[in-house]
């Protein structure tokens, strides 16, 4: 058996086949969820996915996902440039769209692509992919050209493929709120310079402006993880978006100036990825997120958001030090109805009051007894890792929980169960410059399980050629 292995990422991919186009195809892909809003909108990736797909809109306000795949080299078929793009995604077909309608969007997803139609707003300049022929995109050119041909030299050549876009939250999509007029008279807002407005479903909220706080350089790219505004505001935190009047209310009032932070961003230690790894600082979902065009790119290390009057979120390095303001949110209360007031569990430690809350890295802290310890927030709570030396020789007999006691008398081996986890040993592993890390897998007849608590490992963790 062997005791080390890596972890990589791995996507299944399954096969369907689509229709001939014709010139009635000459929009984007289409939209299976009627009313979906771009900003609602996501493509289809996780953080297993290694390939990237990006929103983008087109003609006649319908938008769709577009991403390239590298050309295959001698191919002479059609189906195997839709074979290609299957294998990004199930419903991913070769591109089709009209090439003379803000084809600049598109920037280098254009570039020496293969696509399965190209249309001008009529059917004269209809061109269609098929057979032994395919439509290339060359230096701005659209070019009919033989597969076998192009593909005899398949270098710095891709296949260009759309997939529809689906709802970022599918409660939210069939579940909209329906928006009540609230009575703002009846409301107010705790503290001075609260600004008080309906949101997304009439509920009031309380919105401020504050200026980023000084922090160390190591820390500036985590404001909204720490959530500087329940530093300076109690009770609130960075501003969370739902909808379209609530954006608009932002940009207008607060972003109208100055570029302002708000609460969406990527934990430090968790994986970075286009869709899947964003949160909000209150923990409400992220599901009205929109992106300026080619936004979120990730240029470095970007786990922030900002905005700026009249454009989209961007995601940026708050160790840059560019965005000097943050907007703060927290919940109205009304004026006389005390019993609105939310009310917590507490228990008494010394006298003094305390509330029960869940399992946070603010409220947990790791054994004391050592420093290798790190401190790992999950989905279900948190958890402490650290790197100890393996015994030499390693085997079976002496591969057990017994190695860890030496830091702590229930220390066990490691398991990884959420992707946040498994994005913490990419910074552990790179500050302390070990290349392979022992796990606490355990071999379980042709699978493997978690030595702590017997559950398989998730699939998506495996390397392809291990699975």
């Amino acid at each position: 058996m062997e005791l080390s292995t890596m972890l990589l990422l791995f996507a299944v991919f399954v096969f369907t086949f689509h229709q001939r186009f014709t010139s009635a195809d000459s929009n984007l892909p289409e939209n299976k969820y009627p009313g979906l809003t771009l900003a609602e909108a996501r493509c289809p990736e996780s953080a297993k996915d290694g390939y990237y797909w990006y929103i983008i809109p087109g003609f006649n306000n319908s938008f769709g996902c577009f991403g390239r795949t590298n050309l295959l080299a001698n191919i002479n078929s059609f189906k195997k440039v839709e074979y290609a793009c299957r294998k990004m995604h199930k419903d991913a077909v070769p591109a089709r769209f009209r090439t003379d309608y803000n084809l600049a969007h598109y920037r280098f997803l254009t570039e020496n692509a293969i696509i399965g139609a190209s249309f001008l707003g009529n059917d004269n300049g209809a061109k269609i992919s098929s057979g032994v022929s395919a439509i290339y995109l060359n230096n701005g050119q659209v070019e009919t050209v033989n597969l076998a041909t192009i593909s005899a030299d398949p270098r710095d050549k891709y296949i260009m493929c759309m997939t529809p876009p689906y709802p970022r939250f599918m409660h939210r999509y069939y579940n909209k709120p329906i928006t009540i007029q609230q009575n703002l008279s009846e409301y107010t807002c705790e503290g001075t310079g609260w600004d008080l407005h309906p949101s997304c479903d009439g509920t009031p909220f309380c919105y401020k402006q504050i200026k980023t706080p000084t922090f160390p350089t190591e820390f500036q790219n985590m404001l909204a993880e720490f959530n500087v505004c329940g530093m300076e505001e109690p009770n609130s935190f960075m501003a969370s978006v739902h909808c379209q009047e609530e954006y608009d209310y932002m940009n207008a009032n607060y972003a109208n100036s100055n570029a302002v932070q708000l609460g969406l961003h990527v934990p430090n230690r968790g994986p970075w990825n286009k869709a899947d790894s964003w949160q909000n600082t209150d923990g409400t979902p992220a599901d009205f997120v929109p992106w300026q065009l080619w936004e979120p790119n990730n240029a470095d290390d970007e786990r922030s958001v900002f905005i700026r009057y009249g454009r989209g979120f961007y995601d940026f390095n708050g160790k840059n030090g560019n965005v000097k303001h943050v907007l703060c949110k927290k919940a109205a209360v009304k004026i006389e109805l005390f019993q609105d007031v939310k009310h917590y569990d507490v228990f008494k430690v010394e006298g003094k009051r305390c509330r029960f809350e869940r399992a946070t890295h603010w409220n947990r802290q790791c054994p004391t007894n050592s420093n290798l310890w790190q401190i790992v927030p999950s989905d279900k709570g948190v958890h402490c890792y650290a790197l100890v030396k393996a015994p030499v020789p390693l085997s079976n007999n002496n591969f057990n929980h017994e190695i860890c006691h030496g830091l702590h008398p229930r220390a066990k081996l490691a398991s990884i169960h959420y992707d946040r986890q498994l994005g913490f040993l990419y910074p552990l592993t790179n500050h302390t410059r070990v290349n392979n890390v022992i796990i606490g897998l355990l071999r379980n007849n042709q699978s493997f399980k978690w030595s702590d608590d017997g559950t398989p490992v998730k699939r998506g963790f495996w390397a392809p050629s291990l699975c």
